[in-house]
Protein backbone atom coordinates (compact mmCIF):
# COMPACT_ATOMS: atom_id res chain seq x y z
CA UNK A 1 0.00 0.00 0.00
CA UNK A 2 1.33 3.37 -0.88
CA UNK A 3 0.10 6.98 -0.73
CA UNK A 4 -1.12 8.83 -3.75
CA UNK A 5 -2.99 12.10 -4.22
CA UNK A 6 -6.50 11.35 -5.60
CA UNK A 7 -6.90 14.92 -6.79
CA UNK A 8 -4.06 14.31 -9.18
CA UNK A 9 -6.00 11.33 -10.46
CA UNK A 10 -8.95 13.56 -11.32
CA UNK A 11 -7.05 16.58 -12.59
CA UNK A 12 -4.04 15.30 -14.48
CA UNK A 13 -5.79 15.32 -17.91
CA UNK A 14 -6.82 18.94 -17.28
CA UNK A 15 -3.24 20.19 -16.85
CA UNK A 16 -2.87 20.20 -20.61
CA UNK A 17 -5.67 22.76 -20.97
CA UNK A 18 -4.37 25.31 -18.50
CA UNK A 19 -6.30 24.41 -15.33
CA UNK A 20 -4.15 24.84 -12.24
CA UNK A 21 -5.41 23.44 -8.95
CA UNK A 22 -2.07 23.10 -7.17
CA UNK A 23 0.82 20.69 -7.15
CA UNK A 24 0.05 17.03 -7.89
CA UNK A 25 1.97 13.98 -6.79
CA UNK A 26 3.52 12.17 -9.79
CA UNK A 27 2.21 8.67 -8.93
CA UNK A 28 -1.44 9.90 -8.76
CA UNK A 29 -1.06 11.76 -12.02
CA UNK A 30 0.17 8.60 -13.68
CA UNK A 31 -2.92 6.77 -12.37
CA UNK A 32 -5.27 9.33 -13.88
CA UNK A 33 -3.48 9.17 -17.18
CA UNK A 34 -4.52 5.52 -17.24
CA UNK A 35 -8.00 6.51 -16.70
CA UNK A 36 -52.55 37.16 -30.69
CA UNK A 37 -55.35 39.20 -31.90
CA UNK A 38 -58.89 38.67 -30.58
CA UNK A 39 -60.91 35.80 -32.02
CA UNK A 40 -62.96 37.08 -34.92
CA UNK A 41 -66.10 35.10 -34.08
CA UNK A 42 -67.94 32.31 -35.87
CA UNK A 43 -66.82 31.62 -39.38
CA UNK A 44 -63.75 33.80 -39.20
CA UNK A 45 -60.92 32.70 -41.51
CA UNK A 46 -57.88 31.16 -39.88
CA UNK A 47 -55.55 33.19 -42.10
CA UNK A 48 -55.80 36.75 -43.43
CA UNK A 49 -57.01 37.47 -46.95
CA UNK A 50 -54.95 40.24 -48.51
CA UNK A 51 -56.07 41.72 -51.85
CA UNK A 52 -53.11 43.15 -53.79
CA UNK A 53 -53.51 46.60 -55.40
CA UNK A 54 -54.36 46.80 -59.08
CA UNK A 55 -51.49 48.22 -61.08
CA UNK A 56 -52.17 50.96 -63.67
CA UNK A 57 -52.07 49.80 -67.26
CA UNK A 58 -48.86 50.79 -68.98
CA UNK A 59 -48.51 51.47 -72.75
CA UNK A 60 -48.09 48.20 -74.57
CA UNK A 61 -44.57 47.77 -75.92
CA UNK A 62 -44.02 47.15 -79.64
CA UNK A 63 -44.28 43.49 -80.57
CA UNK A 64 -41.35 42.21 -82.57
CA UNK A 65 -41.72 38.76 -84.01
CA UNK A 66 -38.85 36.39 -83.43
CA UNK A 67 -37.69 34.05 -86.20
CA UNK A 68 -39.38 30.71 -85.93
CA UNK A 69 -36.07 29.06 -85.29
CA UNK A 70 -35.61 31.24 -82.24
CA UNK A 71 -38.98 30.45 -80.71
CA UNK A 72 -38.93 27.53 -78.38
CA UNK A 73 -40.48 24.47 -79.94
CA UNK A 74 -40.83 26.01 -83.41
CA UNK A 75 -39.48 24.30 -86.50
CA UNK A 76 -36.82 26.09 -88.55
CA UNK A 77 -38.06 27.89 -91.65
CA UNK A 78 -36.30 29.21 -94.77
CA UNK A 79 -38.86 32.01 -95.17
CA UNK A 80 -37.48 35.36 -93.97
CA UNK A 81 -39.37 36.73 -91.01
CA UNK A 82 -40.31 40.43 -90.99
CA UNK A 83 -41.39 42.56 -88.09
CA UNK A 84 -44.97 43.82 -88.41
CA UNK A 85 -45.82 47.43 -87.91
CA UNK A 86 -46.15 48.01 -84.17
CA UNK A 87 -49.69 48.90 -83.05
CA UNK A 88 -50.51 52.34 -81.78
CA UNK A 89 -49.93 52.60 -78.05
CA UNK A 90 -53.08 52.32 -75.98
CA UNK A 91 -54.12 55.22 -73.83
CA UNK A 92 -53.23 54.73 -70.12
CA UNK A 93 -56.16 54.18 -67.82
CA UNK A 94 -56.56 55.71 -64.40
CA UNK A 95 -55.37 53.43 -61.59
CA UNK A 96 -58.10 51.88 -59.47
CA UNK A 97 -57.40 52.21 -55.74
CA UNK A 98 -57.19 48.79 -54.04
CA UNK A 99 -59.66 47.81 -51.37
CA UNK A 100 -58.32 47.96 -47.81
CA UNK A 101 -56.43 44.80 -46.86
CA UNK A 102 -57.47 42.81 -43.82
CA UNK A 103 -55.08 43.11 -40.91
CA UNK A 104 -52.43 40.42 -40.80
CA UNK A 105 -52.69 37.93 -37.94
CA UNK A 106 -49.77 37.81 -35.54
CA UNK A 107 -50.13 34.81 -33.29
CA UNK A 108 -48.42 34.87 -29.91
CA UNK A 109 -46.27 31.98 -28.70
CA UNK A 110 -45.89 33.28 -25.12
CA UNK A 111 -48.34 34.78 -22.62
CA UNK A 112 -46.26 37.96 -22.35
CA UNK A 113 -46.64 38.54 -26.12
CA UNK A 114 -50.45 38.81 -26.07
CA UNK A 115 -51.74 42.20 -27.30
CA UNK A 116 -53.18 44.63 -24.72
CA UNK A 117 -56.66 44.73 -26.29
CA UNK A 118 -56.94 40.94 -25.95
CA UNK A 119 -55.80 41.07 -22.33
CA UNK A 120 -58.48 43.69 -21.63
CA UNK A 121 -61.10 41.44 -23.23
CA UNK A 122 -60.00 38.48 -21.11
CA UNK A 123 -60.42 40.46 -17.89
CA UNK A 124 -63.89 41.84 -18.73
CA UNK A 125 -66.90 40.82 -16.63
CA UNK A 126 -69.26 38.25 -18.19
CA UNK A 127 -72.93 38.02 -17.22
CA UNK A 128 -74.65 34.71 -16.51
CA UNK A 129 -76.79 34.57 -19.71
CA UNK A 130 -73.60 34.91 -21.78
CA UNK A 131 -71.97 32.15 -19.76
CA UNK A 132 -74.90 29.81 -20.39
CA UNK A 133 -74.91 30.53 -24.14
CA UNK A 134 -71.13 29.94 -24.22
CA UNK A 135 -71.54 26.56 -22.50
CA UNK A 136 -74.20 25.56 -25.05
CA UNK A 137 -71.95 26.57 -27.97
CA UNK A 138 -69.01 24.68 -26.47
CA UNK A 139 -71.15 21.51 -26.17
CA UNK A 140 -72.35 21.98 -29.75
CA UNK A 141 -68.74 22.32 -30.89
CA UNK A 142 -67.76 19.09 -29.12
CA UNK A 143 -70.63 17.22 -30.81
CA UNK A 144 -69.55 18.55 -34.23
CA UNK A 145 -65.91 17.69 -33.61
CA UNK A 146 -66.84 14.12 -32.67
CA UNK A 147 -68.76 13.97 -35.98
CA UNK A 148 -65.59 15.16 -37.80
CA UNK A 149 -67.14 18.54 -38.61
CA UNK A 150 -64.05 20.55 -37.69
CA UNK A 151 -65.16 23.75 -39.44
CA UNK A 152 -68.47 23.74 -37.59
CA UNK A 153 -66.77 22.92 -34.29
CA UNK A 154 -64.25 25.76 -34.70
CA UNK A 155 -67.09 28.20 -35.48
CA UNK A 156 -68.96 27.15 -32.32
CA UNK A 157 -65.86 27.43 -30.12
CA UNK A 158 -65.18 30.93 -31.50
CA UNK A 159 -68.79 31.89 -30.80
CA UNK A 160 -68.46 30.62 -27.22
CA UNK A 161 -65.31 32.69 -26.70
CA UNK A 162 -66.96 35.81 -28.09
CA UNK A 163 -69.50 35.48 -25.29
CA UNK A 164 -67.12 34.26 -22.56
CA UNK A 165 -63.49 35.11 -23.51
CA UNK A 166 -61.81 33.76 -20.36
CA UNK A 167 -63.56 30.36 -20.42
CA UNK A 168 -60.91 27.65 -20.28
CA UNK A 169 -62.76 24.72 -21.91
CA UNK A 170 -63.83 26.30 -25.23
CA UNK A 171 -60.36 27.89 -25.46
CA UNK A 172 -58.72 24.48 -25.02
CA UNK A 173 -61.17 22.78 -27.40
CA UNK A 174 -60.49 25.45 -30.02
CA UNK A 175 -56.75 24.84 -29.67
CA UNK A 176 -57.33 21.10 -30.17
CA UNK A 177 -59.49 21.57 -33.27
CA UNK A 178 -57.07 24.07 -34.80
CA UNK A 179 -54.15 21.68 -34.27
CA UNK A 180 -56.00 18.77 -35.89
CA UNK A 181 -57.02 20.98 -38.84
CA UNK A 182 -53.40 22.08 -39.39
CA UNK A 183 -53.70 25.67 -38.12
CA UNK A 184 -50.81 25.08 -35.73
CA UNK A 185 -49.78 28.72 -35.27
CA UNK A 186 -53.22 29.74 -34.05
CA UNK A 187 -53.42 26.60 -31.91
CA UNK A 188 -50.24 27.69 -30.12
CA UNK A 189 -51.77 31.17 -29.78
CA UNK A 190 -54.81 29.71 -27.98
CA UNK A 191 -52.51 27.75 -25.65
CA UNK A 192 -50.59 30.96 -24.91
CA UNK A 193 -53.90 32.55 -23.84
CA UNK A 194 -54.56 29.54 -21.60
CA UNK A 195 -51.11 29.97 -20.06
CA UNK A 196 -51.99 33.58 -19.26
CA UNK A 197 -55.29 32.50 -17.68
CA UNK A 198 -53.55 29.69 -15.74
CA UNK A 199 -51.98 32.20 -13.35
CA UNK A 200 -55.39 32.65 -11.71
CA UNK A 201 -57.56 29.85 -13.11
CA UNK A 202 -57.12 26.22 -11.97
CA UNK A 203 -59.18 24.99 -14.92
CA UNK A 204 -56.82 26.64 -17.41
CA UNK A 205 -53.85 25.19 -15.54
CA UNK A 206 -55.42 21.73 -15.67
CA UNK A 207 -56.08 22.05 -19.41
CA UNK A 208 -52.44 22.93 -20.10
CA UNK A 209 -51.37 19.81 -18.22
CA UNK A 210 -53.93 17.71 -20.12
CA UNK A 211 -52.45 18.90 -23.41
CA UNK A 212 -49.28 16.93 -22.65
CA UNK A 213 -51.16 13.63 -23.15
CA UNK A 214 -53.72 14.80 -25.73
CA UNK A 215 -53.17 13.21 -29.16
CA UNK A 216 -54.83 16.21 -30.80
CA UNK A 217 -51.53 18.03 -30.27
CA UNK A 218 -49.29 15.46 -31.92
CA UNK A 219 -48.45 18.02 -34.65
CA UNK A 220 -47.12 20.39 -32.00
CA UNK A 221 -45.55 18.04 -29.46
CA UNK A 222 -41.95 18.46 -30.56
CA UNK A 223 -42.05 22.25 -30.96
CA UNK A 224 -40.32 24.54 -28.50
CA UNK A 225 -43.45 26.69 -28.12
CA UNK A 226 -45.65 23.71 -27.14
CA UNK A 227 -43.11 22.33 -24.69
CA UNK A 228 -42.58 25.75 -23.13
CA UNK A 229 -46.30 26.42 -22.65
CA UNK A 230 -47.22 22.96 -21.33
CA UNK A 231 -43.90 21.74 -19.82
CA UNK A 232 -44.21 18.71 -22.10
CA UNK A 233 -41.24 16.46 -21.20
CA UNK A 234 -41.02 12.69 -21.79
CA UNK A 235 -40.13 10.64 -18.70
CA UNK A 236 -38.65 7.14 -18.79
CA UNK A 237 -39.08 4.95 -15.70
CA UNK A 238 -36.79 1.94 -15.35
CA UNK A 239 -35.21 -0.32 -12.73
CA UNK A 240 -31.68 -1.48 -12.01
CA UNK A 241 -30.47 -4.80 -13.36
CA UNK A 242 -28.64 -7.58 -11.57
CA UNK A 243 -30.15 -7.05 -8.11
CA UNK A 244 -32.00 -9.36 -5.79
CA UNK A 245 -34.69 -6.65 -5.54
CA UNK A 246 -35.27 -6.36 -9.33
CA UNK A 247 -38.80 -7.83 -9.16
CA UNK A 248 -40.01 -5.43 -6.46
CA UNK A 249 -38.18 -2.55 -8.17
CA UNK A 250 -40.02 -3.25 -11.42
CA UNK A 251 -43.35 -3.28 -9.55
CA UNK A 252 -42.51 0.11 -8.00
CA UNK A 253 -41.54 1.44 -11.44
CA UNK A 254 -45.02 0.51 -12.73
CA UNK A 255 -46.64 2.32 -9.81
CA UNK A 256 -44.55 5.41 -10.57
CA UNK A 257 -45.61 5.41 -14.24
CA UNK A 258 -49.27 5.17 -13.18
CA UNK A 259 -48.92 8.05 -10.71
CA UNK A 260 -47.07 10.27 -13.20
CA UNK A 261 -49.67 9.73 -15.92
CA UNK A 262 -52.43 10.56 -13.44
CA UNK A 263 -50.51 13.82 -12.89
CA UNK A 264 -50.52 14.33 -16.71
CA UNK A 265 -46.83 13.58 -17.34
CA UNK A 266 -45.65 11.67 -20.43
CA UNK A 267 -44.25 8.72 -18.49
CA UNK A 268 -43.34 5.41 -20.10
CA UNK A 269 -42.11 2.16 -18.53
CA UNK A 270 -38.83 0.88 -19.94
CA UNK A 271 -38.89 -2.50 -21.66
CA UNK A 272 -35.50 -3.51 -20.25
CA UNK A 273 -33.70 -2.73 -16.98
CA UNK A 274 -31.09 0.02 -16.60
CA UNK A 275 -27.64 -1.32 -17.43
CA UNK A 276 -25.42 1.47 -16.11
CA UNK A 277 -24.13 1.07 -12.54
CA UNK A 278 -26.28 2.73 -9.87
CA UNK A 279 -26.04 2.69 -6.08
CA UNK A 280 -29.52 3.84 -5.16
CA UNK A 281 -32.82 5.02 -6.65
CA UNK A 282 -32.37 8.28 -8.54
CA UNK A 283 -34.01 10.73 -10.91
CA UNK A 284 -31.74 12.17 -13.59
CA UNK A 285 -32.42 15.05 -15.97
CA UNK A 286 -30.43 15.87 -19.11
CA UNK A 287 -29.47 19.51 -19.58
CA UNK A 288 -30.05 21.12 -22.99
CA UNK A 289 -27.33 23.75 -23.21
CA UNK A 290 -28.08 24.41 -26.90
CA UNK A 291 -31.57 25.71 -26.07
CA UNK A 292 -31.97 27.78 -22.88
CA UNK A 293 -35.77 27.61 -23.26
CA UNK A 294 -35.89 23.80 -23.41
CA UNK A 295 -33.26 23.55 -20.69
CA UNK A 296 -35.51 25.54 -18.37
CA UNK A 297 -38.50 23.38 -19.39
CA UNK A 298 -36.63 20.22 -18.38
CA UNK A 299 -35.47 21.67 -15.08
CA UNK A 300 -38.96 22.92 -14.16
CA UNK A 301 -40.56 19.64 -15.22
CA UNK A 302 -38.01 17.64 -13.20
CA UNK A 303 -38.91 19.62 -10.07
CA UNK A 304 -42.60 18.76 -10.48
CA UNK A 305 -41.90 15.12 -11.37
CA UNK A 306 -39.71 14.83 -8.28
CA UNK A 307 -42.63 16.12 -6.22
CA UNK A 308 -44.69 13.14 -7.45
CA UNK A 309 -41.86 10.77 -6.47
CA UNK A 310 -41.71 12.23 -2.98
CA UNK A 311 -45.43 11.56 -2.52
CA UNK A 312 -44.98 7.91 -3.59
CA UNK A 313 -41.72 7.07 -1.80
CA UNK A 314 -40.50 9.91 0.43
CA UNK A 315 -36.73 10.17 0.72
CA UNK A 316 -36.10 7.24 -1.61
CA UNK A 317 -34.91 8.98 -4.76
CA UNK A 318 -31.74 10.97 -5.11
CA UNK A 319 -32.21 13.95 -7.39
CA UNK A 320 -29.57 14.50 -10.06
CA UNK A 321 -30.64 17.51 -12.18
CA UNK A 322 -27.51 17.37 -14.36
CA UNK A 323 -27.13 13.63 -14.87
CA UNK A 324 -25.34 12.39 -17.92
CA UNK A 325 -27.88 10.64 -20.13
CA UNK A 326 -27.63 9.30 -23.68
CA UNK A 327 -29.08 11.71 -26.25
CA UNK A 328 -31.48 9.12 -27.66
CA UNK A 329 -33.60 8.59 -24.54
CA UNK A 330 -36.06 10.75 -22.58
CA UNK A 331 -34.80 13.99 -20.98
CA UNK A 332 -35.87 12.69 -17.55
CA UNK A 333 -35.04 9.16 -16.37
CA UNK A 334 -36.18 7.61 -13.08
CA UNK A 335 -34.18 4.57 -11.95
CA UNK A 336 -35.56 2.35 -9.19
CA UNK A 337 -32.71 0.64 -7.34
CA UNK A 338 -33.59 -0.54 -3.85
CA UNK A 339 -30.75 -1.61 -1.51
CA UNK A 340 -29.66 -5.12 -2.45
CA UNK A 341 -30.99 -7.60 0.10
CA UNK A 342 -28.51 -10.40 -0.62
CA UNK A 343 -26.66 -11.48 2.57
CA UNK A 344 -23.16 -10.03 2.68
CA UNK A 345 -20.02 -11.87 3.68
CA UNK A 346 -18.39 -10.90 6.97
CA UNK A 347 -16.39 -7.72 6.62
CA UNK A 348 -13.04 -6.82 8.20
CA UNK A 349 -12.98 -4.80 11.37
CA UNK A 350 -11.84 -1.62 9.64
CA UNK A 351 -15.42 -0.78 8.68
CA UNK A 352 -16.52 -1.00 12.29
CA UNK A 353 -13.65 1.32 13.24
CA UNK A 354 -15.05 3.84 10.80
CA UNK A 355 -18.66 3.52 11.94
CA UNK A 356 -18.49 6.12 14.71
CA UNK A 357 -16.80 9.15 13.05
CA UNK A 358 -18.27 8.56 9.56
CA UNK A 359 -21.74 7.30 10.52
CA UNK A 360 -23.57 10.44 9.18
CA UNK A 361 -21.87 10.05 5.79
CA UNK A 362 -22.23 6.31 5.15
CA UNK A 363 -24.60 5.08 2.44
CA UNK A 364 -24.95 8.59 0.98
CA UNK A 365 -23.81 10.00 -2.35
CA UNK A 366 -21.22 12.65 -1.47
CA UNK A 367 -20.45 15.11 -4.23
CA UNK A 368 -17.81 17.54 -5.28
CA UNK A 369 -18.32 19.85 -8.26
CA UNK A 370 -15.73 22.19 -9.71
CA UNK A 371 -14.48 23.70 -12.95
CA UNK A 372 -12.57 20.50 -13.63
CA UNK A 373 -15.62 18.22 -13.43
CA UNK A 374 -17.81 16.33 -11.01
CA UNK A 375 -17.15 13.50 -8.55
CA UNK A 376 -19.57 11.30 -6.61
CA UNK A 377 -18.29 9.17 -3.72
CA UNK A 378 -20.37 6.57 -1.85
CA UNK A 379 -18.96 4.84 1.23
CA UNK A 380 -21.13 1.86 2.11
CA UNK A 381 -21.52 0.65 5.71
CA UNK A 382 -20.10 -2.79 4.88
CA UNK A 383 -16.75 -1.50 3.66
CA UNK A 384 -17.45 -1.17 -0.09
CA UNK A 385 -17.19 2.09 -2.01
CA UNK A 386 -17.72 3.58 -5.48
CA UNK A 387 -16.10 6.79 -6.71
CA UNK A 388 -17.40 8.19 -10.02
CA UNK A 389 -15.06 10.64 -11.74
CA UNK A 390 -16.66 12.77 -14.48
CA UNK A 391 -14.11 15.32 -15.71
CA UNK A 392 -15.12 18.09 -18.09
CA UNK A 393 -12.61 16.62 -20.55
CA UNK A 394 -11.82 12.96 -20.84
CA UNK A 395 -13.73 9.76 -20.30
CA UNK A 396 -15.82 9.28 -17.13
CA UNK A 397 -14.35 6.58 -14.89
CA UNK A 398 -15.45 4.61 -11.83
CA UNK A 399 -13.31 3.39 -8.96
CA UNK A 400 -14.91 0.57 -6.98
CA UNK A 401 -13.59 -1.62 -4.23
CA UNK A 402 -13.12 -1.67 -0.47
CA UNK A 403 -12.32 1.07 2.00
CA UNK A 404 -11.06 1.27 5.54
CA UNK A 405 -10.39 4.14 7.92
CA UNK A 406 -7.25 4.44 10.00
CA UNK A 407 -7.49 6.77 13.00
CA UNK A 408 -4.50 8.84 14.17
CA UNK A 409 -2.17 6.99 16.53
CA UNK A 410 -1.27 8.00 20.07
CA UNK A 411 2.05 9.48 19.01
CA UNK A 412 0.64 11.66 16.20
CA UNK A 413 -0.27 15.37 16.53
CA UNK A 414 -3.82 16.14 17.77
CA UNK A 415 -4.74 17.74 14.44
CA UNK A 416 -3.46 14.82 12.37
CA UNK A 417 -6.00 13.67 9.76
CA UNK A 418 -7.59 10.26 9.56
CA UNK A 419 -6.46 8.13 6.64
CA UNK A 420 -8.87 6.66 4.08
CA UNK A 421 -7.35 3.46 2.71
CA UNK A 422 -8.70 2.32 -0.65
CA UNK A 423 -8.26 -0.98 -2.50
CA UNK A 424 -10.02 -0.77 -5.87
CA UNK A 425 -10.20 -1.35 -9.57
CA UNK A 426 -10.95 1.19 -12.29
CA UNK A 427 -13.50 0.83 -15.12
CA UNK A 428 -15.21 3.09 -17.71
CA UNK A 429 -18.39 4.79 -16.49
CA UNK A 430 -20.37 3.81 -19.60
CA UNK A 431 -22.12 0.66 -20.87
CA UNK A 432 -19.31 -1.18 -22.70
CA UNK A 433 -19.84 -4.30 -24.79
CA UNK A 434 -17.81 -6.24 -22.24
CA UNK A 435 -16.90 -5.40 -18.68
CA UNK A 436 -13.33 -4.10 -18.56
CA UNK A 437 -11.63 -3.58 -15.23
CA UNK A 438 -8.15 -2.34 -14.59
CA UNK A 439 -5.54 -3.83 -12.34
CA UNK A 440 -5.93 -3.83 -8.58
CA UNK A 441 -4.78 -0.51 -7.09
CA UNK A 442 -4.25 0.92 -3.64
CA UNK A 443 -4.35 4.46 -2.33
CA UNK A 444 -4.33 6.22 1.03
CA UNK A 445 -5.80 9.72 1.37
CA UNK A 446 -6.01 12.18 4.27
CA UNK A 447 -9.58 12.64 5.54
CA UNK A 448 -11.05 15.22 7.91
CA UNK A 449 -14.62 15.83 9.05
CA UNK A 450 -15.59 19.48 8.52
CA UNK A 451 -19.07 19.81 10.03
CA UNK A 452 -21.55 18.64 7.40
CA UNK A 453 -19.00 17.63 4.77
CA UNK A 454 -15.92 15.47 4.39
CA UNK A 455 -12.60 16.87 3.29
CA UNK A 456 -10.71 14.20 1.38
CA UNK A 457 -7.26 15.02 0.07
CA UNK A 458 -8.10 18.71 0.58
CA UNK A 459 -11.36 18.58 -1.42
CA UNK A 460 -14.83 19.04 0.12
CA UNK A 461 -17.51 16.39 -0.48
CA UNK A 462 -21.06 17.19 0.60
Amino acid sequence: MFRLSLRAFVLAPLLTVGCDRGALSPPRAEMLTALVPRDQGPGAPTAPVVVPPLAAKAPAPPVIARPAAERPGAAPSDTPQTSPTPPAPSQPTEAVPPPPASPAHTFATRPDALPPDLLATLSAEVDEPSRQKARALNKSGLDKQRANDLAGAIADYRGALELHPDAAFPRYNLACALSVSGATDESIHQLAILAHLAHQDDKARDRLAAARLDKDFDRLRATTAFRTLTLSTPVLVTWASGRSTSESDQALAKDIVRALREARWEAQLATTPWQLPVDRSAMRARRDLDSPELDQVTLTASEQVYGVLERIAPGTFERDPEGRLPADIAPIVIIVASPDSEPAEPEPGAAETASDPLAPFLGRSLRHEGDDGRETLTLETKGHFTWDLMPTTGEPRRLSGRWALRLPGDGEPPDAPMLLELNYRESPLSPPDTVVEGEALENTLPLRIRGRFLEIDGVAFR
